[in-house]
């Protein structure tokens, strides 16, 4: 979401409903107008068309959110090519974690100023690493740079740590040194319980019984297997639209 802003793209629902893709909201074509941002994964059809729930530029559940359209791509693309070129720029191998250390020894010492020095002004084609402010020339800026990064360079302390606890419904990973396990409330659990009640009622849990009906339904609306299975989750499966609901 935040990397499409930064490549040029509105939010969907920038200026709500418009009859004029170019000239209102997003200002692009293949993104359909919606009036309000959708805050959750159920579509409301403010303008009249379904919302684009999928879409990274709305404020769904970012487990609804998995695409761009063709249009956003084409615009971020332009975004790259015009107004940020510099991130299409090929580049040395660098240090992100200690700008400066050029030979990679965990120092910034008097060999890398050598190696500043060596590269020292301008330059065409290669971004190299000596260009510490990315300004197109290597000069008394970057030596400064260089010297308030003098010294040791800090440790990743999560460098060498495996937090891979091997549960499909956790996202592992690693803050400060420390594992983190995230449990994914969605995996595996709601969908066929005798206790989250039957799928053509409305339940006080997310998900219902039957587990062909309520995989079915939460693929489209994962609300019901997130939050609650409310009225919404209850008229899919008496729909006759869901096959597995139809047992």
């Amino acid at each position: 979401h935040e990397v499409g802003h930064y490549l040029g793209l509105f939010h969907t629902f920038q200026g709500g409903c418009g009859s004029d893709c170019s000239t209102s909201g997003d200002l692009i074509c293949d993104t359909e107008p919606h009036q309000f941002p959708t805050n959750e994964c159920r579509d409301m059809e403010g303008c009249g068309t379904p919302d684009p729930v999928s879409n990274f530029m709305n404020y769904s559940w970012e487990i609804c959110m998995n695409r761009f359209t063709p249009e956003q791509v084409r615009r971020m693309r332009c975004t790259l090519e015009q107004w940020r070129p510099d991130l299409g720029r090929p580049s040395q191998a660098c240090s992100s974690l200690c700008p400066g250390d050029f030979d990679g020894n965990g120092l910034v010492d008097g060999q890398d100023l050598g190696l500043l020095f060596v590269s020292w002004g301008e330059y065409a084609g290669v971004l190299p690493c000596a260009d510490l402010n990315i300004d197109g020339v290597i000069s008394g800026a970057d030596f400064g740079l260089m010297m308030l990064a003098w010294g040791s360079c800090p440790v990743d302390p999560c460098i060498g740590i495996e937090c891979d606890d091997q549960d499909e419904c956790t996202v592992d990973y690693c803050v400060n040194g420390n594992c983190v396990h995230a449990r994914f409330d969605i995996c595996g659990g709601v969908c066929g319980s005798e206790s989250a009640g039957n799928c053509d009622e409305i339940n006080e849990n997310p998900g219902c019984n039957d587990e062909d009906c309520c995989t079915q339904i939460c693929e489209i609306d994962p609300y019901c297997c997130v939050v609650v299975w409310d009225a919404t989750c209850r008229n899919k499966a008496l729909s006759g639209a869901y096959p597995g609901c139809n047992d």
